[in-house]
């Protein structure tokens, strides 16, 4: 959808070989997007390096698991300007949330969501048909592979 908008966009995936490395891609992004899983090697891959290494004018989205970014080192970050905002569907703690959370949830330079970033019709349409795809195995007693 980004380059709709004339915009260049580069990614990091840590499982292909032609991918840019994460450091050259936070050094050289205008806007971060998060769309990972939490893991073990994801948790608090944004931290005060990472963020260290982003521009002064650049924006932290993040869509996938608010474990993948350091609360207080996002919160020190953005207090310190050394980014201009954060955009995040996702908390670290937002099952209930604690000072950080709320302190981002009040930040002026943060946008915070109610963690609805998969509601779009597309996502809604593959939720319908992966349930009816479930219930009908279910029913014929097949077993379903893990959906990742």
């Amino acid at each position: 959808m980004a380059e709709g908008f004339s915009m260049r966009v580069v990614a990091h995936d840590p499982y292909k070989s032609d991918s840019i490395p994460l450091d050259d891609l936070l050094a050289q992004s205008d806007v971060v997007a998060l769309c990972c899983p939490l893991t073990p090697d994801t948790h608090h891959l944004i931290d005060a390096r990472a963020l260290a290494k982003m521009k002064h004018q650049a924006m932290l989205v993040n869509t996938s698991r608010g474990g993948v970014v350091d609360s207080q080192d996002l919160l020190d970050a953005l207090d310190g300007g050394r980014i201009s905002g954060a955009a995040l569907d996702v908390l670290e703690d937002e099952s209930s949330p604690g000072a950080l959370s709320r302190a981002l949830m009040n930040h002026p330079k943060a946008i915070v969501t109610p963690h609805l970033a998969f509601d779009s019709e597309e996502a809604l349409q593959r939720i319908r048909e992966t349930t009816t795809e479930v219930i009908r195995a279910f029913i014929d007693g097949r077993v379903l592979n893990a959906v990742g």
